[in-house]
């Protein structure tokens, strides 16, 4: 049976890091995000899951970087205000792991990726509007991941340093954490 559940975007993240200066990790996080998985419990490799990122929610602690990462030479938010994933196969892995191959759209470029998605459970929970609870509602969490190359998206502002090094790696590890509430 398909089941439909919504994002929580105020419990939804999703997370980057890249390789600053050959030597430590720098972080940033985007919230605000909102998607949908179409979940079928009988037969997973019928599910689907999209999601749409607002990068002008990117965070990073440093209010300089942020305004950098923003430009052009970076994920250019101005023209390119959204990170957009939609799946196209779900491969079941076990029981709660899954390989799933979508369409990553990224400064209007659109590439194929894998991302690795865990479903950490469901739960039937309390559901506060003010204060007053509307709840149960069933509730599920999944954690995904996966590595790109920045450069196959034009994300390619970098620089070097000597004996070969470069300001930030080509590799991006990108990492999203939902929670999402089964649509009644």
């Amino acid at each position: 049976m398909l089941q439909v559940w919504n994002f929580e975007p105020g419990h939804t993240t999703a997370h980057f890091r890249i390789r600053h200066m050959m030597v430590t990790w720098v972080r940033g996080s985007f919230t605000n995000i909102t998607g949908t998985i179409k979940w079928d419990e009988d037969n997973p490799k019928n599910s689907r899951i999209s999601t749409v990122i607002d990068v002008n929610t990117l965070y990073t602690g440093q209010k300089d970087r942020d305004h950098h990462l923003l430009s052009a030479d970076f994920f250019d938010a101005a023209n390119y205000p959204k990170i957009e994933f939609s799946s196209e196969k779900f491969l079941q892995q076990s029981e709660n792991d899954f390989e799933v191959i979508g369409d990553l759209v990224m400064r209007g470029v659109t590439k194929p990726v894998k991302l690795m998605m865990h479903r950490i459970g469901k739960w039937a929970t309390p559901y506060w509007v003010g204060n007053q609870n509307k709840g149960p509602v069933w509730r599920t969490g999944i954690v995904g991941h996966t590595i790109i190359n920045r450069h196959d998206f034009s994300v390619s502002w970098n620089d070097k340093l000597d004996r070969g090094g470069i300001v930030a790696s080509n590799d991006a590890h990108l990492t999203l954490d939902i929670e999402a509430l089964l649509q009644t």
